[in-house]
């Protein structure tokens, strides 16, 4: 398919850098690179170069894109872990400890509760679902 047919097809091939074996250049081939793209509204007014660089200089600008990534993520938790001191210093850590552990939880769960004893009395059951009240003396009152 040639790229004058799918306009999608031209766009992404313009877009990558290709290289280019020069005599002049012993250093390796150069990496060149379109203009970065502009608006539309713009694209007749400015003029479109093209960018040169040598292969040093093409992996020198990847190596400082590496650094950048590398301070972003340093910075990134930086700010993580100022926010955990930060969460951590407001948190009432007295009144967490003061918290049951698991293993009281599971100590109470296993002993029965005040209703354990009880039946159901289905007509005090019938009598909260009509009137929202079980002791009929209740809704009397």
């Amino acid at each position: 398919m040639n790229s004058r047919e799918n306009p999608i097809q031209a766009r992404k091939a313009a877009a990558l850098p290709t290289t280019e074996n020069t005599a002049a250049d012993e250093r390796g081939p150069r990496v060149t690179s379109p203009a970065p793209t502009i608006p539309d509204a713009r694209r007749e007014a400015a003029p479109t170069a093209r960018v040169v660089l040598t292969r040093a200089q093409f992996d020198q600008l990847r190596r400082d894109a590496e650094l950048g990534a590398t301070f972003r993520e340093w910075h990134r938790r930086c700010l993580a872990s100022e926010s955990s001191k930060a969460i951590s210093a407001a948190e009432n850590w007295a009144r967490i400890a003061a918290s049951p552990t698991y293993a009281e939880l599971e100590r109470r769960r296993a002993q029965p509760g005040p209703m354990a004893g009880r039946r159901m009395d289905p007509d005090a059951v019938a009598r909260w679902v009509a009137t929202g009240y079980s002791n009929p003396q209740e809704y009397a009152a």
